[in-house]
């Protein structure tokens, strides 16, 4: 039986949804070489079926939205909310270190955020609770800005499309869900523009109108491809590969075409 070939690498991200993709864009920031492997023939994993909302307390879209909120108040939310699940030390990394990734995206990537005013957390009334702000949704997104890639962008779950084609922003559900004046000429707007679109979707297949975890999805894989990060797909994770007690790398079963490889990929700062 032969050995299987083995690659090196720097970093290598295994998933490729909003977890796996900010990771490799800031290794990639930081000078590194990184590989993401996802194992289906699609990327964005369930983040791109997702809702895509992000939560953080005291962020920056929050203050650029006029919502009030501070250090103290979110850490007293999630101080009551979590009760003994959590430690002090690891709550304040959470809400400080969130924030920092915020910032970073918005200032180094295509990630872009708007705070949901009336997205309430999921305990407004516990102490520290906001009805709003913290909850924020990724600004919509051209999908077509991704080429030939677009296609390959896991689709949206069926039950977030309206008419089972075109997606909306969840600020925008909540106005249509009131069924006034105003959300029914929202309506009849979106409805234009999603006909006016239709020579893109025609040659993309399907609407590049993009909300939701689709919009975050595909807003850090375009930041991916600034980068030139490699995106293997069709790619499981067999197995870790760990030396002396350290994970150096992984196997990796590569499925393509009915071919399929076993190798190994030898990452030098980090898997």
């Amino acid at each position: 039986m032969s050995k299987p070939r083995v690659l090196e690498v720097d970093v290598l991200v295994i998933g490729s949804g909003a977890a796996g993709m900010t990771a490799a864009l800031k290794a990639a920031d930081l000078g590194a070489k990184v590989v993401i492997v996802e194992k289906s023939d699609r990327f964005g994993g369930s983040t791109a079926m997702s809702g895509g909302v992000c939560w953080v307390g005291n962020n920056r879209h929050m203050a650029a939205a006029g919502v009030p909120d501070s250090d103290e108040e979110v850490l007293t939310y999630l101080t009551n909310i979590t009760g003994d699940e959590g430690s002090e030390p690891h709550l304040r990394t959470y809400r400080d270190a969130s924030k920092r990734m915020i910032d970073w995206l918005h200032e180094h990537s295509h990630v872009q955020f708007d705070a949901l005013g009336q997205y309430t957390d999921y305990y407004p009334e516990a102490p520290g609770g906001k009805m709003g702000g913290r909850s924020m949704e990724p600004k919509p997104f051209d999908g077509s800005l991704l080429g030939d890639d677009f296609d390959l962008l896991r689709r949206p779950a069926a039950s977030a499309l309206v008419l089972g084609k075109l997606m909306i922003t969840a600020a925008l559900a909540k106005r249509f869900i009131a069924m006034n004046f105003g959300g029914l000429l929202m309506m009849l707007w979106l409805m234009i523009k999603y006909v006016l679109r239709w020579p893109k979707r025609r040659k993309l297949v399907r609407d590049p109108f993009l909300t939701n975890g689709n919009a975050l999805a595909a807003r850090l894989w375009r930041s991916c491809m600034d980068r030139e990060i490699e995106l293997w797909l069709s790619c499981r994770l067999k197995e870790l590969v760990v030396d002396n007690g350290r994970v150096v790398g992984a196997m990796l079963h590569h499925d393509s075409n009915g071919d399929a490889e076993v190798f190994e990929v030898r990452a030098r700062k980090g898997v």
